[in-house]
């Protein structure tokens, strides 16, 4: 029978119990990543869905971790910057100028991040085209980055309801099938129920294409199409939907 030296038996057991702990500090550190990923994207997906966030918002410094991580987190880097949007965006509201272009800054780097580690995320090829216009360069030429936007992530409704009203604003620079894409997008607000936001871009910058528009709401629902109608004419526009009855109108009612 082979005897363990005593201080074998005190070395083996550190060996052990080191062991242990590096692999349950491991763990712990693995299962805190997951946690904190899965807590910036269910935020980030309540901000993009356009529900009433009342939780307390992650941190500068819980931000500044999942954007430096190495290797990069999808998941966490995206919600990241899209937290920093809605940061920048509740500064700009404050009218806190200087706090705004603090939150630029860093919703700046946080999206060059973001796409340097997920190039094919639509959405933040949008923010970074919107930035560049919110410093003062010209949509031709940021007009890349609105491109990229649409050819990844062309039928995308939520992404829609803040890219649409600027893609129509520049509809004329716009090369062809952008274009079509953009007219699409529209149809597609519509389509969802999004008639509010699809009404506001239509008097809007849409308005010298609305017959381009409207003629191309005839693929969506007729039920959209009707809703859609009754509220034009309830802000005063006689204008005619493919498929809708055209009634009379009378500008008094």
């Amino acid at each position: 029978m082979t005897t363990v030296h005593p201080a074998a038996k005190v070395f083996l057991y550190l060996v052990v119990a080191g062991s242990v702990a590096v692999s349950f500090s491991w763990t712990a550190f693995a299962l805190f990543e997951v946690d904190s990923s899965s807590r910036l994207n269910s935020i980030a997906n309540r901000i993009m869905s356009g529900d009433a966030y009342t939780g307390s918002m992650p941190s500068d410094a819980e931000l500044a971790a999942a954007e430096a991580h190495s290797p990069c987190n999808a998941l966490a880097v995206r919600s990241a910057a899209i937290i920093r949007l809605r940061a920048y965006e509740d500064a700009v509201s404050q009218a806190g100028v200087k706090g705004a272009d603090v939150q630029m800054a860093a919703l700046r780097r946080s999206v060059d991040r973001a796409l340097a580690c997920v190039p094919t995320e639509s959405f933040l090829w949008f923010v970074r085209y919107w930035i560049g216009l919110t410093d003062g360069k010209s949509a031709a030429e940021q007009l890349d980055s609105l491109k990229m936007s649409y050819r990844l992530g062309p039928n995308e409704g939520w992404i829609a309801l803040r890219r649409n009203v600027f893609a129509l604003a520049i509809y004329n620079i716009l090369p062809s099938d952008l274009q079509v894409l953009v007219l699409a997008e529209f149809a597609s607000l519509v389509n969802s129920g999004f008639l509010k936001q699809a009404l506001t871009n239509l008097k809007g910058p849409g308005w010298p294409l609305r017959e381009a528009l409207l003629s191309e709401l005839l693929g969506t629902k007729l039920a959209m199409r009707q809703y859609f109608y009754k509220m034009l004419r309830a802000d005063g526009f006689d204008l005619e939907i493919p498929g809708v009855e055209r009634r009379e109108f009378r500008s008094w009612n």
